[in-house]
């Protein structure tokens, strides 16, 4: 874990069901867990409290550390989880990212490292709201936090800047997402939307559950098309030729 030393919880999630299996794991990855009766070993910037209990809340909050609950709602809180069936060591490193703001790394090719934006990236490569630096820290702040998911900058591990960016965002067909991209003009034709595009893909089907990514084009975006023809060896990718593509 790069970020992620120690995790506190309560009695109440100390009793869930699976949650013995995550002790396992996160033992396994060398992160400390307690009890929030017992005395603090980590700065709050390397701890993660997993509250299933308001009085665990209000201490996780008095220390600025970041929490997650278990079957409550409370303001603050990075996720409320349900069950602990699914809940990994990366998972609570993530949550710990999210109250650091931290860039998740979504995923790595050959060529590119496919990661959330941050407040501070260069912008240049863009145009319009995604050059504004404002507009990321409140992309940020509704987009990654809420859902989990959205359009993630296109970073080159050979130049390590930002040559694009690429995503997924809510479609207006009710049974998948769909997949938005776009790559900065001098670095077009050298196929890095397909590289990038079918990593998503595979995150989308893989991480998310996704029954189905859509890719949404003009019929007079020829490059778009070819692409989605190009993934649609991916069995839950679909191609929709929009007649009008105002709304994108």
């Amino acid at each position: 874990m790069k970020y992620l030393k120690e995790v506190v919880y309560d009695r109440t999630v100390s009793l869930a069901e699976d949650f013995d299996g995550l002790l396992r794991e996160l033992a396994a990855a060398d992160v400390f867990t307690r009890r929030v009766e017992e005395a603090g070993r980590e700065k709050p910037e390397h701890v993660l409290y997993i509250c299933g209990e308001k009085e665990t809340c209000s201490i996780a909050e008095k220390s600025d550390a970041a929490f997650v609950t278990y079957m409550i709602d409370a303001k603050g809180s990075q996720c409320i989880i349900e069950g602990f069936f699914e809940i990994t060591s990366d998972f609570c490193e993530r949550m710990l990212m999210r109250k650091l703001r931290r860039p998740w790394v979504i995923a790595r090719t050959d060529r590119l490292v496919i990661r959330e934006f941050k407040e501070d990236d260069d912008l240049d490569v863009f145009e319009g709201r995604w050059k504004d630096n404002g507009y990321i820290r409140e992309y940020i702040d509704y987009q990654y936090r809420l859902f989990g998911y959205g359009i993630w900058a296109l970073e080159s591990k050979e130049e390590k800047k930002i040559i694009g960016k690429a995503g997924l965002f809510n479609s207006s067909m009710k049974d998948g997402l769909e997949l938005g991209y776009d790559i900065a003009k001098p670095y077009r034709r050298r196929g890095y939307a397909l590289e990038a595009c079918t990593e998503i893909c595979r995150y989308a089907r893989q991480i998310l559950d996704a029954s189905r990514v859509y890719v949404v084009t003009s019929p007079d975006n020829t490059a778009s098309i070819q692409l989605a023809q190009k993934l649609k060896n991916a069995e839950n990718v679909d191609i929709i030729v929009s007649l009008d593509y105002t709304h994108h």
